[in-house]
């Protein structure tokens, strides 16, 4: 059986294999473009207004709205963008100008092989003119682990399951979530509501700004997050769940940062409390860039593929990658979760703030994050030794 070091020094090793690959392949890949499967350069997305409403109980299911605002860069008069196994309602697919004049669609259709909806309209649009795209969809949580997915796990107190759902987008899952223009050159700013059951709560890449209750169903409440920053789709992430949190106390930290977890497990996010803020601060000197965002939130996950994964504002772990029982932890897991958390917070900057253009580049993101990584850990070694 590997140890945790060992398992952790695999996780880094594969995705630096991963991204070692992608070098080799980036002067094969760049001379044999396959056109077909990447998005014309006839849109630029400005802005997303999405909204998902999420089903758990027994169903299983979301659905939503996506209103898409482009800017058009060459005369067509079709739309072309990802969607991935979702159900869209296709006499619901409208586009408006910007003065709100309707553009008629004269037809909807989808390539299943390249992951693209094409949206065909009566007219040509008009090159450097705005226009906002709204596609209404629905889709099921599946156990897959990639775009919107459920994850479980059982409650100690009770001995009941209990479900939540939970995003992991990249590198091209987000077209699984919603319709969107998934391409990490393709940053946009996203205003997102997600409906949800009153028992449960949201959390997304931005701080909650209100909560009301659900006109069309009295047992649902709607969260509205503030409207982000531009930002890649891979990096979009939103959870549905009955997890808890804990806040670091310090009144002098300009960011609100919060450990979320089953709430089980709240009491083995002590390390990741103090570190991460610590970690974050250093970044923001080191740099000379402070972190754009009003909030960071480090989510510890049940059923988790990866070992970690940057979404800006919203950072998803795998359990053992963040959480310590002091009772039973090693100093390599200790260390390990401090690593893990450095690397992530450096994607803040590098990948996040700072993204490559397309996947073959990926090296330079996963090369500068383990490397920054390295300084942010040495930076809170003592707060990793005084735990152990």
């Amino acid at each position: 059986m590997l140890s945790l070091r060992m398992e952790f020094r695999g996780y880094v090793e594969m995705r630096f294999a991963v991204a070692l690959f992608l070098v080799l392949g980036a002067a094969f890949a760049r001379s044999q473009e396959v056109p077909e499967y990447r998005l014309p350069t006839t849109f630029k997305p400005i802005s997303y207004r999405l909204d998902v409403t999420t089903h758990l109980e027994n169903k299983f299911t979301f659905e939503g709205v996506v209103d898409i605002k482009i800017t058009c860069l060459k005369a067509t008069n079709t739309v072309v963008l990802h969607s991935n196994n979702l159900n869209i309602d296709t006499k619901g697919v409208a586009v408006s100008d910007g003065g709100g004049k309707v553009v008629p669609v004269t037809g909807v259709g989808f390539v299943t092989k390249t992951e693209l909806m094409h949206v065909k309209c009566a007219e040509k649009f008009k090159p450097g003119n705005e226009y906002v795209l709204t596609v209404p969809f629905m889709g099921n949580i599946t156990d897959d682990l990639v775009g919107y997915y459920r994850s479980s796990y059982v409650d100690k107190e009770t001995n009941q399951t209990r479900w939540l759902a939970v995003t992991q987008f990249e590198p091209a899952d987000a077209r699984r979530a919603f319709p969107c223009f998934d391409e990490p050159a393709l940053k946009a700013t996203f205003k997102i509501r997600l409906g949800r059951r009153k028992h449960l709560t949201s959390v997304s890449n931005m701080r909650l700004l209100k909560s009301t209750p659900m006109p069309s169903n009295p047992d649902y409440v709607i969260d509205e997050f503030e409207e982000s920053v531009p930002m890649s789709t891979y990096l979009v992430a939103y959870m549905v769940s009955d997890f808890a949190y804990v806040e670091s106390k310090n009144p002098e930290e300009e960011v609100k940062f919060r450990i979320v977890a089953r709430k089980d497990a709240i009491g083995q996010t002590e390390l990741a409390k103090n570190a991460g803020p610590l970690v974050l601060k250093y970044y923001e000197d080191y740099f000379d860039e402070k972190f754009p965002l009003s909030k960071q939130d480090m989510v510890a996950i049940p059923d988790f593929s990866a070992g970690a994964m940057e979404n800006w504002g919203l950072v998803t772990y795998r359990e053992t990658a963040l959480l310590i029982d002091p009772n039973v932890a090693t100093i390599d897991n200790i260390h390990r979760v401090a690593e893990v958390i450095a690397h992530e917070l450096a994607h803040q900057w590098f990948g996040n703030l700072v993204t490559m253009k397309w996947w073959t580049d990926l090296w330079l993101n996963e090369g500068f994050a383990t490397y920054v990584a390295a300084r942010g850990v040495d930076y809170v070694s003592l707060i990793v030794i005084g735990y152990s």
